[in-house]
């Protein structure tokens, strides 16, 4: 339920607040303007998310670019999720991951046919494990490359994997999800006195900073 505020500013937000700056246009299963990852990173994580499609029918693309300057990361991973139509149209089970190098942010869109194979919470908190200590020593292609080995597992339901990105207690979870309702309606109101228009998406979101929540720029879920 943690990705409940960012669909509802999905749905709220004036377009133009999340169109500002063209996005880019899709260049196979890893699209790399930053040009961090080398020519065999690149060709490794190509073929691994090739082979994650074949065993779980899921599709997933990786975004890296250096900045997508003042624009809401949550919202541009939607945005390109449903621009470049990743996920099969008649489940929609695409996941797309961005990742803004020098805004040091990364941000995870799922498509609804994926959520209740791999809940929004659950890749949250994988990236979290994952992505600080790779991309803090900018090893971006391993640090990918282990997300999406763990997805994978989590996808298929490996049990190991499963236990460990469990908590086992989800109530500290759920007053998180209160509080994100109680923000979510504040944030409506501001809406509906600053605009009339909306903007829709049958994506959601999850992502941080570098570092987990309480780092810097941190613009994702815990």
């Amino acid at each position: 339920m943690r990705y409940l505020l960012f669909v509802c500013i999905s749905v709220l937000v004036p377009c133009s607040l999340v169109s500002a700056s063209e996005y880019p246009e899709y260049d196979g299963y890893v699209t790399d303007i930053s040009g961090v990852l080398s020519d065999t990173e690149e060709l490794s994580l190509e073929s691994t998310i090739q082979e994650i499609e074949k065993v779980t029918q899921s599709e997933i693309a990786v975004l890296l670019l250096p900045t997508i300057e003042n624009e809401d990361i949550a919202l541009y991973a939607i945005n390109i999720g449903e621009k470049w139509g990743v996920g099969k149209s008649d489940i929609d089970n695409g996941l797309v991951l961005v990742i803004a190098v020098e805004d040091r942010k990364w941000f995870v869109a799922t498509g609804y046919g994926l959520e209740g194979v791999l809940p929004d919470i659950r890749v949250n908190r994988i990236g979290e494990t994952i992505f600080p200590q790779y991309f803090r020593q900018g090893e971006y292609g391993q640090g990918i490359g282990v997300f999406l080995s763990e997805v994978e597992e989590y996808i298929q339901g490996d049990a190991s994997i499963v236990s460990k990105y469990e908590k086992s207690s989800e109530s500290q979870g759920q007053w998180i999800d209160v509080l994100i309702i109680i923000l979510f309606f504040a944030f409506y109101v501001w809406i509906v006195n600053s605009s009339h228009h909306t903007h829709r998406s049958g994506w959601l979101s999850s992502g941080s900073g570098w570092r987990s929540p309480g780092g810097f720029s941190s613009g994702g879920l815990g």
